[in-house]
């Protein structure tokens, strides 16, 4: 490396460990980095000229000296993060800490909807709330598909109306500024990894548990996409000797079996066939189209027959998903999200069993299984962060590790 680059590598390594470990000193700079102090010095100054590293007021350090703290600038501008996956949708923004300064729900996604002029809008209203253009300084948009490395949704089984659409293309060409697009799932374990459940694991899954389901899995600390971004699509797993993908082509057998919305059908469908479970229908208020997923759950810790029989069958085949992906990726821990996490007795009536499960069927040992700690605040905490890693790390790509980089 030539005196220049070394300078810029020096640079955007000491922007990296002040916004890892700040607040900091110039002299633990040095001592962690094994730095010379004039080239920390000259990193920092370059690092404040550019308005992503200010100081604060001097403290005294080990030695006796005082010395200023380093931080990075979080009022140098903020980020949007979106979250799709939700119903309605969640829309974030965040400063270049990922602090998040405000939160609201947006529209509600639909095969009818046009996605394009909806995304537009929210965005442009949020430029609104929180002055002008400038300070936006990036997009993230988390969606309930896969995505291509050009940004546009490739696979998108559930709603129609996203299939196609180049996200990223659209709003930088509206916006002028950098748009990542990421599965919802992923985004999701992104956030664990940096602010829930997952903070202090290296290898561990996100599994969410709603209408559909899917995983998001860490690996060394990476987020693992697969070659076509599909990994992690745990939803069109297969159990029991099932051998056919779906019954409709875009659900996939795990969801159809063991999803939130599945349970709720299953009662209905059952109560409709002739079962009988008056618990249940005094949950739900009366009527059988009443029936939701917390009203089974609610009929089943009172005892309602059927309500108990749908929650094991739910169970059993949630178990054989986190079981396997168990034994394939030996993670530290299994994180359960979504819309369960809502459910009455979600410990008692979900992880209790399915950890029980896990620990006769693996003979090794286990991953812990709890529940997720953001909830539906997951996906658009991991939108946010999406967008201020990937802002910060594109200014500043040099570091002495990359976590989360895809795989």
């Amino acid at each position: 490396a030539n005196a220049s680059l070394q300078n810029r590598i020096n640079v955007s390594v000491v922007f990296h460990h002040i916004r890892e470990y700040g607040p900091v000193y110039r002299a633990e700079i040095a001592r962690e980095l094994r730095l010379s102090a004039p080239a920390v010095s000259r990193a920092v100054e370059a690092l404040k000229a550019e308005g992503y590293v200010v100081e604060t007021d001097k403290v005294r350090t080990d030695s006796g000296k005082r010395a200023a703290h380093l931080l990075v600038n979080s009022s140098v501008g903020w980020v949007v993060g979106i979250d799709l996956l939700k119903e309605p949708t969640r829309i974030a923004v965040a400063n270049l800490q990922c602090d998040i300064i405000d939160e609201r729900e947006g529209f509600k996604l639909g095969n009818e909807v046009d996605v394009e002029g909806e995304l537009i809008r929210e965005v442009e209203e949020v430029i609104d709330r929180h002055g002008r253009q400038a300070g936006l300084r990036a997009i993230s948009v988390g969606v309930p598909a896969v995505v291509d490395e050009t940004g546009t949704v490739a696979s998108a089984f559930l709603y129609a109306s996203l299939e196609g659409v180049a996200i990223k293309v659209l709003l930088e060409r509206r916006f002028g500024v950098p748009v990542f697009v990421e599965n919802g799932v992923n985004l999701s374990a992104l956030a664990e990894a940096k602010h829930g459940a997952g903070k202090n694991c290296r290898n561990f899954a996100f599994i969410e548990v709603s209408n559909g389901i899917g995983a998001g899995i860490v690996v060394e600390r990476n987020l693992v996409h697969g070659r076509h971004g599909s990994a992690g699509e745990i939803g069109f797993t297969l159990s029991r000797g099932f051998s056919r993908t779906s019954g409709s082509g875009t659900v996939g057998y795990l969801e159809e079996v063991a999803s939130t919305e599945a349970l709720a059908r299953k009662a209905i469908e059952r109560l409709r066939s002739g079962r009988q479970a008056p618990v249940l229908l005094e949950r739900a208020g009366g009527g059988i189209e009443s029936i939701t997923p917390a009203s089974v759950c609610a009929a089943a810790l009172a005892g309602d027959e059927l309500s108990r029989e749908l929650l094991d069958e739910m169970t059993a085949f949630l178990s054989t998903a986190v079981i396997n992906l168990a034994l394939v990726l030996d993670p530290e821990r299994i994180i359960l999200g979504g819309d369960i996490c809502h459910l009455p007795g979600v410990e008692e009536l979900f992880v209790e069993p399915i950890r029980g499960n896990l620990q006769r069927a693996v003979p090794f040992a286990v991953p812990e299984l709890i529940l997720s700690s953001l909830h539906d605040s997951a996906g658009v905490i991991g939108s946010a962060q999406l967008a201020v890693d990937s802002l910060l790390n594109g200014l500043y790509p040099y570091r002495m590790d990359q976590p989360f980089e895809k795989t």
